[in-house]
């Protein structure tokens, strides 16, 4: 959320392919809209082929900024070839 506090307005997904337990999938995320009162993110997911198997959107209302603890887990950039 960009270091702001957020309320979620909507939020909803589709399921684009099926997935077997144990399948390794990759997620790709990116803040469409950063407004003052709304942001928009969508996010993508991927299987091992790079298929696309689900696809998310979320809306949210932005309550107020705030700074965000250090993340636990690693950012991997989209175009990098070793995402899988």
């Amino acid at each position: 959320t960009l270091g702001k506090s957020v309320s979620t307005i909507d939020l909803n997904g589709n399921y684009v392919k099926a997935v077997k337990g144990g399948t390794v999938l990759r997620g790709v995320a990116n803040v469409e809209h950063n407004g003052k009162t709304t942001m928009v993110a969508t996010a993508r997911i991927y299987n091992e082929l790079g298929e696309l198997v689900h696809l998310a959107r979320g809306t949210f209302f932005v309550l107020e900024e705030k700074s965000l603890p250090e993340l636990p887990w690693r950012f991997i950039e989209e175009d990098n070839p070793d995402l899988v």
